[in-house]
C-alpha cells in the first residue's frame, strides 16, 4: 500500500507528485480533496506569487508578504463568485482542514524549465477576503475575489501529520493573534466595500491628475516641500517631498515617489527603474492603484540598495479613507 510523502517547506516538487500525494485534481488554482463523506481533507492552492502576471495565460496577482499571502481566487475570464472552489476555501474557519501553498518558481514554457517547478510554501490559515477589481485574460475589469492567508510554523506537511495539522489550525482561529483585527490593523476599520470604491474612483483620474491626488495625500500627511515633476522630464519620479518635522530624526530625509494608476501589477522592471532614477540617499516610492508582484517586493527588498517603498492600491485606499480625502 502506497504511503503518502511529506513536502518541506522551501523544497520543490512536479506538479504530478503533488496531485499524487495530496489525492486532488490536475486543473484549477484552487483544488480540494474530499474524504468519503464529502467532506474537505485538504486544500491545495497553486500560486503565482513569485512570478509576475501575464495577461495571455495568467491574469492573477497574487503576492506574499512576510507570511502574509495574498491570492486571488479562481476563474479567469468575467466576474468571480464566491461559490465552488472560492467558497470552499471560506469553510476553513469552521471545518479547520490545512490548507497547502506551492508556488510556480519556472513556466513550464521558459528555456529548460524543470520539472519540479512547484515551491512547497507551506501551510496557511485563511485570514480575511474580499472582493478587488483586477483584468481577465481577455484584459476586461472584472470583480476578483482576494484572499489573506497566514504561514503557520510547519516546516514539513502530509497527509499522515493532518490530525496535528487540523489541531493547529483550529487553535489558530481561536486565537486573537492570528486573526484578521490583530493581522492587518487599521486596513480594516473600513469596509471591503468602501475600499474597491476608493480604488475605483483613483482609476478613474487620469495619470496626471492621480499625481496631483498623491500630492495632496502627502500634504495631508504633513510630508513637506512636496512638488509634482515636470511631465516631460520627470525621470520615472513623479512627486518629490521631504519626511513630515515629527519625524524629527530624520526630517530631512527626500522622498521620490512614482504614481501609477495602473491595474495590472508592479513587477520587478518597475522598481529596479525607479531605483536608477533616484537621486543619491533619497528613498523611492511606489504608490499604485493595482497590486505589487512577488518580484517587485523582492528587487524592492534587495539588500544593499537604495531602498523602495510599494504602496499598493487597497492600502492607499485606506490611507485615503482616513484621511478624509475627497477624489474629485
Amino acid at each position: 500500500m502506497h504511503q503518502p510523502q511529506s513536502f518541506t517547506v522551501g523544497s520543490s516538487y512536479s506538479h504530478d507528485f503533488i496531485i499524487k500525494e495530496l489525492a486532488v485534481g490536475n486543473s484549477g488554482g484552487i483544488r480540494v480533496a474530499l474524504s468519503s463523506k464529502k467532506q474537505v481533507d485538504r486544500i491545495v492552492l497553486f500560486s503565482t506569487s513569485e512570478q509576475e502576471s501575464n495577461t495571455q495565460d495568467n491574469p492573477y496577482s497574487d503576492r506574499q508578504e512576510g507570511r502574509i499571502l495574498t491570492y486571488t481566487g479562481t476563474g479567469k475570464i468575467g466576474d468571480q463568485n464566491l461559490s465552488g472552489q472560492n467558497l470552499r476555501l471560506t469553510q476553513q474557519s469552521t471545518s479547520h482542514f490545512p490548507v497547502y501553498v506551492f508556488s510556480l518558481v519556472s513556466h513550464r514554457k521558459s528555456p529548460g524549465s524543470p520539472e519540479k517547478r512547484w515551491r512547497f510554501s507551506g501551510i496557511f490559515k485563511l485570514i480575511d477576503y474580499s472582493r478587488e477589481t483586477q483584468s481577465d485574460l481577455l484584459r476586461s475589469e472584472r470583480a476578483a475575489w482576494i484572499f489573506k492567508l497566514l504561514k503557520l510554523d510547519f516546516s514539513e506537511a502530509g497527509p499522515s501529520h493532518e490530525k496535528i495539522l487540523r489541531q493547529y489550525v483550529r487553535e489558530a482561529f481561536a486565537d486573537p493573534r492570528f486573526g484578521a483585527a490583530h493581522l492587518l490593523g487599521n486596513d480594516r476599520e473600513f469596509s471591503s466595500q468602501l475600499i474597491q470604491e476608493t480604488v475605483s474612483r483613483l482609476n478613474g483620474l487620469d495619470p496626471f491628475a492621480f499625481e496631483l491626488f498623491v500630492k495632496k495625500a502627502l500634504l495631508a500627511s504633513d510630508f513637506r516641500d512636496v512638488r509634482v515633476t515636470k511631465r516631460s522630464s520627470d525621470g520615472g519620479v513623479d512627486v518629490i517631498a521631504r519626511m513630515p518635522a515629527l519625524v524629527w530624526p530624520v526630517d530631512s530625509q527626500i522622498i521620490q515617489v512614482q504614481a501609477k494608476r495602473w491595474q495590472k501589477p508592479i513587477g520587478r522592471r518597475e522598481v529596479a527603474e525607479l531605483r536608477g532614477s533616484l537621486i543619491p540617499r533619497a528613498i523611492g516610492v511606489i504608490i499604485t492603484t493595482g497590486n505589487c508582484a512577488g518580484t517587485a517586493i523582492t528587487e524592492a527588498e534587495r539588500p544593499n540598495l537604495l531602498p523602495v517603498s510599494l504602496v499598493d492600491g487597497h492600502r492607499f485606499a485606506a490611507i485615503v479613507n482616513r484621511l478624509d480625502l475627497k477624489i474629485e
